[in-house]
């Protein structure tokens, strides 16, 4: 725990790079998707994944239910949970908590109340900033309040951004796919996607 007593949260390097691949992937457009792991006994977030979900319009709810169908069967087959949801507003300045990201968070909360809302400001400038480039939230009552900065953590932190500055530097969020890409072609695998195999397959 922090100094202040509330729970780590700690992102796996490997879900930190295909959150920020997502959004460099669609700069110009809004981005989301969910985070998979667990939750420790005194309430920390453990996140091992982010799974690409849509770019462009994200509110489309029928679509919206049956990517996070395949995703709770893809936890149930690994042993994980949903635990969170990352986005990217249209405008990356705007770090601002959406509608749609309050919903979801609310209906991931009610079965995981330490639940992760993360909003990223992420741009192939801001990989090189020397704070983490996202705001994370957890629900407190009836509000999502932004954690405090020492509460979230990427493990590995320089690895994570040699790993980043590798795969921007192979193009490899083109190769990164999200539902939406899915849809488009069912043969493209969405769940799952590793940074080193997105980068292999781009050089």
């Amino acid at each position: 725990r922090t100094r202040r007593g509330r729970a780590m949260a700690t992102i796996s390097s490997d879900a930190f790079v295909n959150m920020m691949l997502h959004s460099c992937k669609h700069p110009h457009r809004s981005v989301n998707g969910v985070l998979l792991g667990s939750v420790s006994e005194d309430g920390g977030v453990e996140v091992s994944e982010a799974v690409p979900l849509f770019h462009g319009i994200l509110g489309l709810a029928p679509m919206m239910e049956v990517a996070l169908n395949q995703v709770e069967g893809y936890c149930a087959s690994v042993n994980s949970a949903v635990v969170g949801y990352y986005c990217a507003n249209e405008r990356r300045a705007d770090t601002e908590l959406t509608h749609l990201a309050r919903k979801v968070g609310e209906r991931i909360h009610a079965r995981v109340p330490s639940a992760l809302l993360i909003v990223l400001e992420a741009s192939p400038a801001s990989t090189a900033s020397s704070s983490l480039p996202l705001k994370a939230f957890s629900l407190s009552g009836s509000v999502w309040q932004q954690r405090d900065p020492s509460s979230v953590k990427v493990d590995d932190e320089a690895g994570a951004r040699a790993a980043l500055e590798a795969c921007l530097t192979a193009a490899a969020q083109y190769e990164l796919c999200d539902f939406d890409d899915h849809l488009d072609d069912g043969a493209r695998v969405w769940i799952g996607q590793k940074p080193a195999q997105l980068s292999g397959r781009s050089s």
